[in-house]
């Protein structure tokens, strides 16, 4: 699920119509009943995404994700691991 690009400062609203916050995608998880979920587009170490540090949304996803007790397992990968289920 991508959890990056949710905010600009300039283009908020069209940021909004085609990117999740981190709280949209864990919404999303436990409404889709996914077995997993796996957050994507959070190390923008490459170009910047957005207006936030490449890891705010991963640590805001960490947050919230114990805050709204979500009950979808999460998987954290690391640029080149994969995971087989």
């Amino acid at each position: 699920m991508p959890i990056a690009s949710y905010f600009h400062e300039t283009a908020g609203k069209w940021y909004r119509k085609v990117h999740m916050t981190p709280e949209d995608v864990l919404y999303a998880a436990d409404e889709l009943n996914c077995k997993v979920m796996i957050p994507w587009v959070y190390v923008n170490a490459s170009w910047k995404i957005g207006d936030k540090s490449s890891h705010a949304p991963l640590f805001r996803l960490l947050g919230q994700y114990q805050q709204l007790n979500s009950k979808v397992p999460l998987v954290i990968l690391n640029e080149g691991d994969q995971v087989e289920l």
